[in-house]
């Protein structure tokens, strides 16, 4: 069903260099980043709904009512670089030097074939 609906809309999916990624995994995955983004929007709206009127109303803040929204989305920026650089090591880095300078008697990598 959500396989189709990407290819109704012509969405290709990515591979990050992986080569072809089944649908059935990455269609939860992009679910799943979809849901975090809706999240983090939603939260950003209720940063801002309840910290507007105290921001206008502050000398601290020079009567900005966006000053704690800009705050946060700029923590948001940080923490999304940081998450896909961590992403990115991880994928690409230890699992794809683990992976390929293994040993071929190893027990645990001859499960991988």
């Amino acid at each position: 069903m959500i396989r189709g609906l990407f290819e109704r809309f012509g969405i290709e999916l990515p591979s990050f260099g992986l080569g072809e990624v089944p649908a059935r995994i990455m269609v939860p995955r992009i679910v799943f980043l979809g849901t975090s983004l809706a999240l983090l929007l939603f939260g950003m709206l209720m940063i801002y709904s309840a910290s507007s009127i105290l921001a206008l109303t502050s000398e601290e803040c020079q009567h900005n009512p966006a000053f704690y929204l800009i705050r946060q989305a700029g923590f948001a920026a940080v923490g999304i670089v940081i998450a896909v650089v961590l992403v990115w090591i991880i994928a690409f880095g230890v699992v794809g030097l683990f992976v390929v300078c293994a040993p071929q008697s190893c027990c645990f990598c001859s499960s991988w074939s």
